[in-house]
């Protein structure tokens, strides 16, 4: 089955990220998953698909956790909603990026 637009956009954004958690060296203890088929989902009570899932560990729990106003969670943020996503804590380790569907109307 091909990507939807969406799963390539989170492809992307996984690309995008990894790269940027490297430069920074946050990216040693962590990892994304990608669903297999987020739009099969039932979204009518609410349920948001979730694109990709980036389990945390060592220094980024840190920069979420204790340094929450620093340059590199605002520079994060931006990439993040630059691709058209947002993301949510499932848990205080794993973050679920969904498509920001009111980015892609402005």
């Amino acid at each position: 089955m091909p990507l939807s637009l969406n799963q390539k956009r989170a492809a992307e954004l996984r690309k995008t990220l990894e790269q940027w958690l490297e430069s920074h060296e946050l990216f040693a203890d962590s990892m994304f998953d990608t669903p297999e088929a987020p739009e099969s989902i039932d979204t009518s009570q609410g349920a948001e698909a979730v694109y990709l899932v980036l389990r945390i560990d060592g220094s980024l729990v840190d920069m979420f956790y204790e340094r929450e106003n620093d340059t590199l969670r605002t520079e994060f943020d931006r990439i993040v909603a630059e691709h058209g996503f947002w993301y949510d804590f499932e848990d205080s380790t794993v973050l679920n990026f969904m498509h920001d569907e009111q980015a892609q109307s402005r």
